[in-house]
């Protein structure tokens, strides 16, 4: 309900500038017909009724106005902030808006927006109950009311005329008008109906009770119901003679003597505003065609401009996966971050909330994760944007190389035109801002560059990137992007890093070349010089038939492509499981895991098969064969033990000849995806040298090997005979993690795993 509460925030705070607008607009259009007035408010309620718009270089919005004030994360924000395009109001706003507590389980804002959300629906009920009593009461007042002509009533006890009823409506009259009078009130009346001005009032009432809170929308209505009743006027004159005027006000005024319906609901109203409807009447005049023209065709434009958004807001079709600035990205792993060469300077003077500064740049950290989520880079002082990726607009490895880098220009002419303003007026600093957003998650870069400080104009200053999307990660409906093993292109030949450091004296004569451009991660490099790992400027000399790159001062060998196989992984699919009564069944092994926790195999006197089972917290389920009947004892069993760096129970067995497999308990995950089924004879085994095992499993005489690794907090798993089109495969040397292979028979290689690739030893 909060998600509703705020998307009836946004549309209420952003159809305040038009209903301003609209009454500016009524103000200057005092001598123009009623109608382009009434038209009018039909876009206000389609601010307040559709939660998206449409772009358009014609917006009247005002420039910064934000089409979102309110952003859907803002409960989830480390710092909260709402962007209404009113510097005072978000200023004072924002100020006002409490941060998360550390160590709370609950963010203060979380619970002020639910409170919210409550009272909105509680003021919604009572509007609606009231309108329902009124009309109510209203029938009761009508039940000895009289049927004179079709769908027209008289009614002794009332004294001014009004519509009654949706699907059918009704007129009822006051008892005792003359025939003149009674033809102009019909003629009004008939024309409200005819104009389904009773449906646009039962509409405008209910969009006025989602948005009870704002004051803004109770004046538009009232002005509505006016511009109704003042153009409804205009219709009956502009069918009947001019000479009526005089005799329809003075209708008019008798009908306000008499006392008012209750009109509380929007599904009875009468006739309000006499006063200004009888000045109106007296001043009439016909409109000449000319003035028709000009009024549809204002309110065609206005409408458009009212209803669009400005199409410069800088929320686009970017992807800032892999935002890459001077070597910093969003989503990198700050553990494994080298800080070594950067020297620790006094705080900047930019927004707080940032954990680590040092001479180039500043950045935080997710705490559970560790990944980078915010980061400032300086790019004044060196002029040079080594690498920016984002993907934006159908580009792919967007790269800006020095020319581009001093001035935005560069960046809009990649990115498009982003919403813009002042960073800091008093050193002069604007910025252009673009975003991604992906539900109520977003990132945010803003570049921010000088309006002519020091003679420089539009020169980059800071890269500012906020992001609470799970970055880095793979494209999900394009497994073809995965983050593949850093490498260099030389010439017509991959070299791929094989992380190891040569110990070697490389003079200038022996450097073949530096790397001038990068491409992503996920990406191989296409040109000359080239890396997916950035390091731009690293220089790089020959080692025997392979490369070695300066990286960090350190020479790293990397190997020929033919040497290295990266391995493809796919996420695997969990386990199906189901309820377990308890009753006929014979437990054969059971391990107690702790006092919430166990694991059995059973029998249920059927087929003498042995099924595995699990016991969660009082409950059992069943996970399926663990083996055939009369396998010996030692061929199957339960083992505790850790893998991924979890607590994981394993039931292992065999279903025929040659043919074993396990299953796997992550004990503390979810019970619905905790348990996944590994074919083969599995081991469990620390490949990446990270202290976290993962599973290496073998099945068939002619070894088909799989290794399952945790990665991005999912399991995932690699085919290693359909990664590299080998023969057969098996794990060799445990302790050396050495890999034998057979891409030919009775030719076998040796391989060892690292970083998601086969080597060749």
């Amino acid at each position: 309900m909060s998600e509703i509460f705020l998307s009836v925030l946004n549309m209420s705070l952003t159809a305040s500038y038009v209903i301003i607008f609209v009454i500016l607009i009524r103000l200057l259009l005092k001598k123009a017909p009623k109608v382009i007035s009434y038209a009018l408010w039909g876009v206000v309620a389609f601010r307040l009724l559709i939660p998206f718009s449409f772009e358009s270089m014609f917006s009247l919005m005002p420039r910064n106005t934000n089409a979102v004030p309110i952003p859907q994360d803002i409960i989830y924000q480390q710092s909260p902030q709402i962007n209404s395009g009113i510097g005072v109001v978000d200023s004072l706003v924002n100020n006002s808006l409490p941060a998360p507590t550390i160590g709370a389980s609950v963010n203060p804002l979380q619970i002020y927006v639910e409170i919210g959300a409550y009272i909105w629906v509680l003021g919604i009920i009572a509007l609606l109950v009231y309108s329902l009593v009124s009309i109510l009461i209203l029938k009761r007042q009508l039940k000895s009311a009289q049927l004179i002509d079709q769908n027209i009533f008289e009614a002794r006890n009332l004294k001014t005329p009004f519509v009654l009823g949706l699907i059918k409506p009704k007129i009822y009259l006051p008892v005792g008008l003359n025939a003149t009078e009674r033809s102009y009130i019909l003629l009004h009346e008939q024309t409200h109906i005819h104009r389904k001005d009773h449906i646009i009032k039962v509409l405008a009432f209910l969009i006025l009770s989602v948005h009870w809170f704002n004051p803004l929308v109770w004046i538009a209505f009232m002005l509505m119901s006016k511009d109704m009743e003042l153009s409804c006027d205009e219709r009956v004159l502009k069918e009947m003679d001019e000479d009526i005027k005089k005799p329809y006000a003075n209708s008019l005024l008798l009908l306000a003597t008499g006392r008012h319906i209750i009109n509380g609901s929007p599904l009875a109203f009468g006739e309000g505003n006499v006063g200004g409807r009888i000045k109106n009447v007296l001043n009439f005049k016909k409109p000449t065609a000319w003035l028709i023209v000009v009024s549809v065709a204002l309110v065609v434009v206005l409408s458009i401009g009212l209803a669009s958004n400005r199409a410069n807001d800088g929320i686009g079709d970017y992807d800032f996966y892999n935002f890459s600035v001077n070597g910093f990205m969003l989503g990198a792993d700050t553990n494994k971050m080298d800080t070594s060469l950067l020297t620790p300077t006094a705080p900047l003077n930019s927004n707080s909330d940032y954990e680590f500064n040092f001479e180039e740049v500043r950045y935080s950290a997710n705490e559970e994760t560790g990944r980078l989520k915010k980061m400032i880079v300086n790019v004044y002082d060196n002029g040079i944007m080594s690498m920016l990726v984002a993907h934006a607009n159908g580009k792919d490895n967007v790269s800006l190389d020095s020319n581009e880098t001093y001035q935005i220009e560069g960046i809009e002419a990649i990115l498009g035109k982003g919403k813009t303003g002042w960073h800091d007026r008093e050193q002069r600093l604007r910025y252009m801002e673009y975003r991604h957003k992906e539900g109520r998650l977003s990132a945010t870069v803003r570049f921010v560059y000088t309006d002519g400080v020091d003679g420089v104009t539009h020169r980059l200053v800071w890269v500012i990137a906020e992001s609470s999307l799970p970055y880095p990660y793979p494209y999900p409906d394009e497994k073809q992007f995965r983050d593949l093993r850093p490498m260099i292109k030389v010439g017509d030949m991959l070299f791929l890093d094989t992380n190891k450091e040569i110990s070697i004296e490389i003079g200038d004569s022996d450097i073949i070349g530096e790397v001038v451009s990068s491409v992503t991660q996920h990406e191989k490099p296409a040109e000359n010089g080239q890396t997916n790992f950035g390091s731009i400027g690293s220089k790089y000399a020959y080692y025997d038939e392979n490369i070695v790159v300066l990286i960090n001062n350190k020479w790293i060998l990397f190997e020929r492509e033919n040497n290295i196989y990266q391995l493809n992984f796919s996420e695997i699919d969990y386990t199906r499981i189901e309820k377990l009564q308890l009753n006929n069944i014979n437990i054969i092994e059971e391990k107690i895991i702790d006092k919430d926790f166990s694991a059995f195999i059973f029998t249920n006197n059927e087929n003498g098969e042995y099924k595995g089972a699990i016991n969660s917290h009082g409950k059992s389920y069943y996970i399926g064969q663990v083996s055939m009947e009369n396998t010996p004892e030692d061929l199957m069993g339960i083992e505790e033990l850790q893998i991924f760096g979890k607590r994981a129970v394993k039931f292992h067995g065999i279903l025929g000849a040659n043919y074993a497999q396990a299953y796997y308990w992550l004990v503390e995950e979810k019970t619905e995806d905790s348990i996944f089924q590994v074919d083969g004879s599995t081991i469990e085994i620390d490949l990446d040298n990270d202290d976290k095992k993962e599973i290496v499993a073998t099945i068939g005489t002619i070894p088909e090997t799989r290794i399952y690794k945790l990665k991005e907090g999912e399991i995932y798993v690699s085919d290693i005979n359909k990664s590299i089109g080998a023969k057969s495969v098996y794990l060799k040397d445990e302790g050396k993690k050495l890999f034998e292979v057979y891409f030919e028979p009775n030719k076998p290689e040796q391989y060892v795993f690292d970083k998601d690739s086969f080597i060749r030893k």
